[in-house]
Order: C-alpha cells, then sequence, then structure tokens
C-alpha cells in the first residue's frame, strides 16, 4: 500500500499485518501467540503488537509513531527515526528494540536472557534494560536520561551526554559503563570480576565501583564529587579536578588506588586523609 491505510487486527492465535509506505497509518495487532505487524514509512504511524510467544513489529520513519510489543519469549521491535516515539517491549527471552532519533523517546526493554537496546539522539529519554545474562544498551545525547541496567554476567551500558543522567549498572561478572558529560551524574557499577566505569564532566557526581577482581574508573572534572571503590586485587582511579570534594578513595586486598589532588585547593591535612585511605588499609 502507497500513502493509503493498512490494517490487520487478529485476536485468537492468528496474523495481522498492515503495512503502509507513504504518509499513512499501518496497523499490526496480535493477541494469542501469533504475529502482527505495523509498518509504516513516511511521518505517520506504524503498530505492531503481538502477545503471547510471537512477533510483533512496529516501524515507522519520519517524525512519527513505531510500536513494537512482544510480551512472550519473542521478538518486539520498534524503530521510529525523525522527532518521534519508538517502543520495543519484549518480555521473555527474547528481543526488544526501541530506537528513537530525534528528540523523542526510545525504549528497549528487555526480560529473561536477551537483548534489550534503547537508543534516544536528540534531548530525549533513552532506556535499555536487560535482565538476565544479556545485553542491555541505553544511550541518550542531548540533555536527557540514559539508563543501560544489565543484570546477569552480561553488559549494561548507559552513556548521557549533555547535563543529563546517564547510568550503567551490571552485575555478574560484565561490563558496566556509565559516562555523563555536562554537570550531570554518572554512575558505573560493576560486581564480580569486570569493568565499572563512571565519568562525570561538569559540575557533577561520578561513581566508579568495582568488587571482584576487576577495574574501577571514577573521574569527576568541574567542582563536583568523584568517588572510586576498589575491592579485590584490582586498579582503582580516581581523578579529581577543581574544587572537588574527595568522596573517599579505597583499594582493598593488594591493589592499586592512584588519586590526583590539586593541592591549592585543600588544605594539608584533607590531603593527608586521602593519601592515607588510598594508600594504607
Amino acid at each position: 500500500m502507497v500513502g493509503a491505510f493498512g490494517h490487520g487486527h487478529s485476536h485468537g492465535g492468528s496474523i495481522g499485518h498492515g503495512h503502509s509506505h507513504g504518509g499513512s497509518v499501518g496497523h499490526g495487532h496480535s493477541h494469542g501467540g501469533s504475529v502482527g505487524h505495523g509498518h509504516s514509512h513516511g511521518g505517520s504511524v506504524g503498530h505492531g503488537h503481538s502477545h503471547g510467544g510471537s512477533v510483533g513489529h512496529g516501524h515507522s520513519h519520519g517524525g512519527s509513531v513505531g510500536h513494537g510489543h512482544s510480551h512472550g519469549g519473542s521478538v518486539g521491535h520498534g524503530h521510529s527515526h525523525g522527532g518521534s516515539v519508538g517502543h520495543g517491549h519484549s518480555h521473555g527471552g527474547s528481543v526488544g528494540h526501541g530506537h528513537s532519533h530525534g528528540g523523542s523517546v526510545g525504549h528497549g526493554h528487555s526480560h529473561g536472557g536477551s537483548v534489550g537496546h534503547g537508543h534516544s539522539h536528540g534531548g530525549s529519554v533513552g532506556h535499555g534494560h536487560s535482565h538476565g545474562g544479556s545485553v542491555g544498551h541505553g544511550h541518550s545525547h542531548g540533555g536527557s536520561v540514559g539508563h543501560g541496567h544489565s543484570h546477569g554476567g552480561s553488559v549494561g551500558h548507559g552513556h548521557s551526554h549533555g547535563g543529563s543522567v546517564g547510568h550503567g549498572h551490571s552485575h555478574g561478572g560484565s561490563v558496566g559503563h556509565g559516562h555523563s558529560h555536562g554537570g550531570s551524574v554518572g554512575h558505573g557499577h560493576s560486581h564480580g570480576g569486570s569493568v565499572g566505569h563512571g565519568h562525570s564532566h561538569g559540575g557533577g557526581v561520578g561513581h566508579g565501583h568495582s568488587h571482584g577482581g576487576g577495574v574501577g574508573h571514577g573521574h569527576s572534572h568541574g567542582g563536583g564529587v568523584g568517588h572510586e571503590d576498589s575491592h579485590g586485587g584490582s586498579v582503582g582511579h580516581g581523578h579529581l579536578h577543581g574544587d572537588d570534594d574527595d568522596g573517599g578513595h579505597k583499594a582493598h586486598a593488594s591493589s592499586v588506588s592512584v588519586a590526583i589532588q590539586p593541592a591549592e585547593k585543600k588544605p594539608i591535612e584533607s590531603v593527608n586523609d586521602v593519601q592515607s585511605n588510598s594508600y594504607h588499609e
């Protein structure tokens, strides 16, 4: 279909297709272990909802809304390109994608040992949650919120650039990144022999926690707080520049901790306290 309406609604283990190419509406709803497709290309609305161990696609390209919801061990895609909303929810050991490019909202939730992507570029919100030994990405560029949570021996990324909040939590022998640039908060927590990064540039808070033979980095530049804890034979770095408040550099079990302090900014007893915490148990 070109520039028209395509509707496909199926309730009860069947197939619903709605494809629209050219500024129109495409709906594909399927409830009950089946396939629902909704593709719309050209400033329009595309819905693809599938509930019950099946496939739901919702693709919208051109300043519109794309929904892809799949509940029950299946695949849900929601792609929206151009100042709009893209949702991709997948619950049950499957793949959920939510991509939104252009000042909008992108959600990608995947629960159950699978892949969840949430990318939002342009002053908006991007969520990427993955629970169960999988990959969760949450990227937000432009004064917004980016979350990337991964629980279970996997990779979690949370990048936020532009005065916002970036979280990257990874629990279980994996990699967690939390980068925030521009007067905001960056968290990077990694528990279980892995790598945790927390970078904050511009009067914000940077946390980097690594527990279990891994690397923890906490960088804070510009009148903010930098925390860095490393437990278990690892390397911990904490760099503080410009009226920073050292929240504590701790290194345990034959670890290495590096603290760069502007001497002119702190009294001598504060520097001694920091060095005591950094190099001695």
